[in-house]
């Protein structure tokens, strides 16, 4: 009987926490010198951008813990996965294995160490969810014409799976 009740209440955190993983607080855009002198240089910067761009991607774990997952914009497709919760995968190509771990948000200019093997709870992660600025969330973004310019180019990268 207490095996039951024990597995009971297990249960829904255990699918809270699956559910949960991939919802991303910040996504910061790892900009060149020239493209931070001005608002203008920075949208056409955005409208024009290489599948080598790099975004930092910060999530929010079940725990309270933050993660940062560095990503290059053209390992970026859209997705529906984790029961419609994930919006974004990302995909490697099979010869570039992704690295070990997550960078620590205590340490962000450090490159994760492919040697070293991390615990379960701090893999990297690859399935994200970001909200839709067409849904009217986008009052809560910075530079929302950036952000759907990033948007843009993710979808160029692959066909939203319905």
């Amino acid at each position: 009987m207490i095996s039951a009740v024990l597995l009971g209440g297990a249960l829904p955190m255990i699918f809270v926490a699956y559910t949960t993983s991939p919802f991303v607080v910040y996504v910061h855009l790892r900009l060149p010198f020239y493209a931070r002198r001005s608002h203008d240089i920075l949208t056409r910067f955005s409208r024009t951008l290489a599948p080598t761009t790099e975004l930092d991607i910060t999530t929010m774990r079940f725990t309270g813990w933050s993660g940062i997952t560095r990503v290059q914009l053209g390992e970026l497709r859209p997705a529906r996965k984790r029961l419609g919760v994930a919006n974004l995968t990302r995909v490697l190509p099979l010869n570039n294995p992704p690295p070990v771990g997550t960078l620590s948000s205590s340490a962000k200019s450090a490159t994760p160490n492919p040697a070293t093997k991390n615990p379960w709870w701090r893999k990297q992660r690859n399935d994200f969810y970001v909200g839709n600025p067409k849904l009217g969330k986008s009052k809560m973004i910075r530079a929302s014409a950036i952000w759907e310019n990033i948007l843009a180019a993710i979808h160029k990268n692959g066909q939203w799976k319905k």
